[in-house]
């Protein structure tokens, strides 16, 4: 193999390329990438047997074929090269860079045991348009568990209909939900995707539209953008019933600028972290009080203007949910619909209906 390559470009892929590999794998040829010369093309690969990541460059091919090389010592080392382009040269298992005044020769490895990673996205794939899916997906990856004992809270719902796609992510404690419509034509199905492939989406989304593709027999999915395609095996096991914990019915509703609210979870978290994170809502007439107390540093409170509909009553939360789904919320204000102290709280977006997010309550 003989490439000549622009050394921004081929750094910038190399380092997204990397992120997919298994560092601490039984199998030693996955913490590599695989490099492939073929006609004006050069692709890299990487995988770890879940996900996996194909990428296309344009290159000056002179000689054809590909290599297997360590993911970490590569991709530093192109990551430092200064000057506009790059030379590759394998000669058996060692490739040679040549760059900017550098050579560098690194021992590589044959492809022959390297995984096979899929390349294309079939022209039967769903059409995303990014500027729609983005920002759905971005209004659940902040709701997913990080508990491997509970693999099917590690990714997100997808709910896919003839005429909408529903996103769902929880981690037990809150619980995000955004649909959007969409013409994809197909019979209703489920499936849960890895948060780790999903929040690679909206960093390589350059492109207008995207393709996904569900591939049954291999219980996998496939995410088409621009000179990329991401795989990933989907999760198995059953989503929890989510439906049975979205209340029906409230006792309040409290509507509140988010900035103010914001403010108010900001001060009263200096206190909450020496209480479990624990802030206080106490709803009235026409105001909605923030507040927080410490044993260790003290107590605050922080009154905002509220519009509020309905009973008044106190409730108690983990400040942190709050302020992690403050930014994904589209409006100018949020809405709260509360039923009483340990019923899961609704906090919706007046600019987006087909959002709503939940949170449990902590109980005194």
């Amino acid at each position: 193999m003989k490439v000549t390559l622009l050394t921004r470009e081929f750094s910038k892929m190399l380092a997204t390329s990397s992120r997919f590999v298994a560092n601490r794998a039984n199998l030693p040829i996955l913490s590599n990438v695989s490099l492939k010369a073929t006609k004006a093309k050069l692709e890299i690969h990487s995988t770890d047997l879940e996900i996996s990541f194909s990428g296309k460059l344009g290159a000056k091919i002179i000689d054809e074929g590909e290599i297997a090389v360590s993911a970490k010592t590569f991709s530093e080392l192109v990551s430092n090269l200064g000057g506009e382009q790059i030379d590759l040269e394998t000669k058996g298992e060692v490739i040679t860079i040549n760059a900017d005044g550098f050579k560098s020769v690194v021992n590589a490895v044959n492809t022959a045991d390297y995984p096979s990673v899929a390349t294309e996205v079939s022209e039967s794939a769903i059409k995303l348009q990014t500027n729609v899916f983005v920002p759905a997906l971005n209004k659940v990856l902040f709701a997913i568990s990080t508990d491997e004992a509970r693999p099917t809270l590690t990714g997100v719902l997808f709910l896919i209909r003839k005429n909408e796609m529903v996103l769902v992510a929880t981690d037990g404690f809150r619980l995000s939900q955004k649909r959007f419509d969409i013409e994809t034509g197909l019979p209703d199905s489920k499936l849960i995707i890895p948060k780790r492939v999903l929040s690679e989406i909206p960093r390589l989304s350059t492109g207008a539209e995207m393709l996904f593709e569900m591939n049954n027999a291999d219980n996998q999915v496939l995410f088409g953008l621009p000179n990329v395609v991401l795989g990933s095996r989907v999760i198995e096991g059953e989503f929890p019933n989510f439906d049975r914990i979205i209340p029906k019915t409230s006792r309040v509703t409290v509507n509140v600028s988010k900035d103010e609210f914001a403010r108010a979870v900001k001060l009263s978290s200096i206190f909450a972290r020496d209480n479990a994170n624990t802030i206080k809502l106490s709803i009235k007439e026409n105001e909605l009080v923030v507040s927080a107390t410490s044993t260790k540093s003290g107590e605050e409170e922080l009154s905002i203007p509220a519009k509020v509909e309905g009973e008044q009553m106190e409730l108690s939360f983990n400040y942190r949910y709050i302020e992690e789904l403050l930014p994904v919320i589209a409006g100018e204000s949020i809405t709260l619909k509360a039923t009483d102290a340990t019923t899961a709280c609704l906090l919706l977006d007046p600019k987006d209906a087909d959002f709503l997010h939940l949170i449990m309550p902590v109980r005194a």
